[in-house]
């Protein structure tokens, strides 16, 4: 949804109240909050989890990808510089738990999850 597009359904209900990530009407609209976040998005070299990393750094925020190929996460850095990249397989377990890990310590405002690998 575009921003004016927000904007122009936010006007129309005077009951939105801003909440983190999410919008929170009394009409039952639930809405997330698409820009200022931080967001991971395993396999986000290519395909699916490329175009949402493109959408969302277009939108503002700081992008995270993982994937299991460095040349394609090197690629996207190359056309991407803002994007933080990491290097991860996450079909072995050891490898989750360094990518957790990482993030723990790294990048403790993430606040969205994109599970696209």
């Amino acid at each position: 949804m575009s921003k004016d597009k927000l904007k122009e359904e936010k006007s129309n209900c005077n009951s939105c109240e801003p909440d983190s990530n999410l919008y929170f009407c009394n009409n039952n609209i639930l809405k997330m909050k698409v820009t200022n976040n931080k967001i991971l998005i395993t396999g986000g070299a290519s395909g699916i989890g490329l175009g949402l990393a493109e959408r969302f750094i277009r939108e503002n925020n700081t992008v995270i990808i993982c994937g299991r190929r460095e040349a394609a996460l090197k690629e996207v850095e190359a056309r991407f510089p803002a994007v933080i990249t990491r290097v991860c397989d996450l079909s072995i377990e050891a490898e989750r738990i360094d990518l957790y890990n990482w993030v723990a310590e790294n990048h403790q405002d993430l606040n969205v999850l994109v599970n696209n690998a």
